[in-house]
């Protein structure tokens, strides 16, 4: 879940794993820590699950964390 329309997130975490992100219609606020904490968005060679740098696209001043490219 994504929080749509909304112009004020100040951090976002959510294990969906295809987020519409860029479709979203929010504002992310600079500094704001966001995630969708999958495995595959780190995977660039795979197209399964959406990317961490939507994120950067969706705001180029929010940080963002890339999560654990291998599940143990």
């Amino acid at each position: 879940m994504l929080p749509l329309g909304r112009h004020d997130c100040l951090g976002i975490m959510t294990g969906w794993a295809s987020p519409n992100i860029l479709g979203a219609g929010m504002t992310i606020l600079p500094g704001a820590f966001c995630d969708h904490l999958t495995s595959y968005a780190g995977h660039f060679d795979t197209s399964s699950q959406t990317k961490t740098s939507e994120w950067i696209a969706a705001r180029s001043l929010s940080a963002e964390r890339i999560g654990a490219v291998t599940d143990w």
